[in-house]
């Protein structure tokens, strides 16, 4: 537990924001990651320089927590524990689609796009991707 608590405050720690309106938010996240899914989808090109600014932030940050879930397990396997109850990310599942599931809970958590997109994304990869 003690594992998985750590590896989130490194998470979010980053999230300290000095600004009065954040680019860190779910807001932001879910700004980029729909521009990133229309590129992907075709709806837009993929070339534009803004496109790929918002698919590299999206992408990046929704594949880095989702790998942290994946370190958080394989450590607590190796020292004989459980896996912790983070998520579970399958591994044939990629960016792309856990970006799609992200993008699903945000439309339908509104009210919670304050909030930091880090801990956004955790949350919604619990919820879709609850350990066993």
């Amino acid at each position: 537990m003690r594992t998985v608590m750590l590896l989130l405050i490194i998470l979010l720690l980053p999230s300290v924001s000095f600004a009065e309106t954040s680019v860190d938010d779910g807001n932001a996240l879910l700004k980029n990651c729909n521009t990133a899914l229309n590129a992907l989808d075709g709806k837009i090109s993929a070339t534009k320089g803004e496109a790929a600014f918002c698919a590299g932030i999206c992408f990046g940050k929704i594949g880095g927590v989702v790998d942290a879930g994946k370190i958080i397990n394989v450590f607590a396997e190796s020292r004989g524990r459980n896996k912790q109850d983070v998520y579970c990310v399958p591994d044939d599942i990629s960016t792309a689609q856990a970006t799609r599931v992200v993008v699903k809970y945000l439309e339908e958590h509104s009210e919670d796009l304050h909030l930091r997109d880090t801990a956004l994304i955790v949350t919604a990869l619990k919820e879709a991707f609850p350990c066993k």
